[in-house]
């Protein structure tokens, strides 16, 4: 079948239910998301962006290291039409500033570390907290 878009994309998805889609190692332990899951949690976080008046070309930064919560706000982000600005996990604040201060962004999605005190009235949604944020949210299809 062929895809139109990200929502026939993660339609897909959610219809290949519990088989294996993303794994990332935490620590000891290794974190398994299935497709289903990727699928709910993405249209959990369209629906969390457009709570926080995120629309089509606002700007979001992803200043987070690689994760099943940033492949799913990643498409979250696709659904409700806004740009991804994904920046490098590693990189330094003052890089962090420099670019907000030219995309203009409305939000940031950040790690665990390093992006407190940093642009203060940028809101934020650490992607650790990201599945309990979204969890007020119904799950379907978006």
């Amino acid at each position: 079948m062929t895809r139109t878009n990200i929502l026939s994309f993660l339609s897909d998805c959610a219809a290949r239910g519990d088989k294996p889609a993303l794994a990332r190692r935490r620590g000891l332990r290794v974190v398994r998301w299935t497709y289903a899951r990727l699928a709910a949690v993405s249209f959990q976080t369209a629906r969390e962006l457009e709570a926080r008046g995120i629309g089509r070309g606002d700007r979001v930064l992803v200043w987070a290291e690689n994760s099943p919560e940033w492949v799913a706000a990643f498409y979250g982000c696709a659904l409700r039409g806004a740009i991804v600005v994904p920046l490098d996990a590693a990189g330094a604040a003052d890089f962090v500033s420099r670019v907000q201060a030219q995309v203009g962004a409305k939000l940031m999605l950040c790690g665990a570390v390093g992006a407190d005190g940093l642009l203060p009235s940028l809101p934020r949604l650490k992607l650790s907290e990201l599945c309990a944020t979204v969890a007020r949210h119904p799950a379907t299809s978006y």
